[in-house]
């Protein structure tokens, strides 16, 4: 027996819509078995096989799909928790610090550093010093041996036999009184001058010593400021670099919070999309699986019906034979 292509939509079946009561399904398959009913279509061969397409018992067990695509609304995002308590940076307070002894320790060395000229230049002044007494003092020697070499020439021509020289001409002449006394003057004012000397120069040597002294001691200050100046830049240049590296952590672990969270609110829209869209087929299956059940009620009760119209019909016929049976001759 050759059949129609089975249908799986019920309501399209019975032409009626999926908000449709009882009393509608009910009216609508009274509508359709007259039909489709084979006792409603005798002059159609096939009436029995359509019929039988629409038994609700020979229906696939597979409900149809109705629902239409929904379009889910994603839930808003729950607020972000509180941040936590981080301790608190302390690089600034670090920073301010290093400064503050940086400069100081610049003043420092800027104070140092004129204080050394200044020592510098009295200690060259005072070497100067020196240097001119030392002239001074071989100026006053060379003319002493002049003086000396004079006067032992004269004593020596004085005391000879044959007073001219032939090689080195006339003996000079004697000095004068007046010459003598202007010598003797001359011989007074160099060991006076020599006495003055030796008396400036241990003073001048006293005080050499003493501003070179000054001297090392500030360019030794000046050399600790220096080297402690470099140990603060090293130190603030350090935890300059900590802060960046800190920074660059912060931000790190910032990028992977915020793409956790867009994770998270991702995984959780998607997890209500299926939330609803299983529940949505959970209850299209629901109200598909009780159709079926009306439906096959439905049909058994027509069913049923329509056996007593046909048992009532037989009963009728055969009480109609017989009295026809009675009646003939």
């Amino acid at each position: 027996m050759v059949g129609s292509t089975i249908t799986h939509d019920y309501y399209a079946v019975l032409g009626i819509t999926q908000t449709g009561d009882e009393d509608l399904i009910k009216a609508s398959y009274k509508r359709l078995a007259k039909l489709r009913h084979p006792d409603k279509n005798l002059d159609n061969p096939q009436a029995t096989a359509d019929f039988q397409l629409y038994d609700p018992n020979n229906l696939p067990n597979q409900p149809p799909t109705h629902a239409p695509n929904p379009t889910p609304t994603p839930t808003p995002a729950p607020p972000p928790p509180p941040p936590t308590t981080k301790p608190t940076n302390n690089t600034p307070f670090r920073l301010a610090q290093l400064d503050s002894a940086l400069q100081a320790l610049q003043t420092r060395h800027t104070t140092l550093t004129t204080a050394l000229t200044t020592a510098t230049a009295a200690l060259h002044k005072t070497t100067t010093s020196l240097t001119n007494l030392s002239t001074q003092e071989a100026d006053d020697a060379a003319a002493a041996a002049a003086a000396a070499a004079l006067a032992a020439a004269a004593t020596r021509n004085s005391s000879s036999w044959f007073p001219f020289n032939l090689f080195s001409g006339p003996p000079p002449p004697a000095p004068t009184a007046e010459e003598a006394a202007q010598q003797a003057e001359e011989a007074d004012g160099r060991a006076r001058r020599a006495v003055e000397r030796r008396t400036g120069r241990l003073v001048l040597e006293a005080k050499r010593a003493g501003q070179a002294a000054t001297v090392a001691e500030l360019r030794g200050l000046l050399e600790g400021v220096e080297r402690e100046m470099g140990e603060k830049r090293r130190v603030r240049a350090e935890v300059v670099r900590e802060e960046w590296a800190r920074g660059e952590r912060v931000r790190r672990e910032e990028r992977e919070r915020v793409e956790r969270e867009r994770r998270e609110r991702e995984r959780r829209m998607w997890d209500e999309m299926e939330r609803k869209t299983r529940e949505e087929r959970e209850k299209r299956e629901e109200r598909e699986a009780e159709t079926r059940e009306r439906l096959r009620k439905v049909w058994e009760e027509m069913e049923r019906r329509r056996r007593e119209e046909r048992e009532e019909e037989q009963k009728k016929a055969r009480r109609h034979g017989r009295r026809w049976a009675i009646m003939q001759p």
